[in-house]
């Protein structure tokens, strides 16, 4: 890390409050490590049971994604299984917006109907809708409102479709609170 990095750093690391027993442990907070060696090692870290607060690099992003993926990370025993159970919630509400995406351009009678999605929803999309992270929200919520946006051109009067545009509208509007978000709520 450079010195320009470091100063970004430390402008952006809040002091958190994490649940008893849920705190991170320091092996997985190290920036360098052995690129050689097994990472084995993580599998087996002792979390501090007594570490009731925690630095984070993630405080000053919108705290809206990380809601359910919170919520999902409370009832675990340990850290590891937070991180897991986060994931698997951040993964089923970005599936959720693929699934609908798929579901509103899904015609029957055109082969051709799903082109658009398979070349969307990349196994980078795949990957990133399983890590806890705004970009998860941000990208399967972008899929739905294109598609949403698609199906409306099609068929004006599909309220499933406007029910998903506005739901993911209302996703980016959480995640992405400046200007990215503008292409939904113009295209609506």
């Amino acid at each position: 890390m450079n010195d320009m990095q470091a100063v970004l750093l430390t402008q952006i690391t809040r002091r958190v409050r994490v649940p008893s027993g849920l705190a991170a442990p320091d092996l997985w907070l190290r920036t360098r490590f052995n690129h050689t060696g097994s990472a084995e090692c993580l599998n087996h870290a002792s979390p501090a049971s007594n570490i009731t607060e925690q630095n984070t690099y993630v405080g000053s992003y919108e705290p809206a994604p990380y809601v359910l993926p919170g919520l999902a990370a409370r009832i675990a025993r340990t850290p590891g299984d937070a991180l897991l159970l986060a994931r698997v919630a951040s993964m089923l509400l970005s599936l959720a917006f693929i699934s609908a995406a798929v579901w509103l351009l899904w015609d029957k009678r055109r082969a051709t109907s799903l082109i658009g999605p398979a070349l969307a929803v990349t196994p980078t999309v795949l990957f990133t809708s399983a890590v806890v992270s705004p970009s998860a929200v941000e990208i399967s919520s972008s899929v739905c409102a294109f598609a949403a946006t698609t199906a409306l051109w099609r068929r004006p009067d599909s309220r499933a479709a406007v029910l998903a545009l506005g739901a993911s509208t209302l996703a980016l509007r959480w995640v992405v609170p400046s200007g990215r978000s503008g292409f939904c709520a113009c295209s609506g």
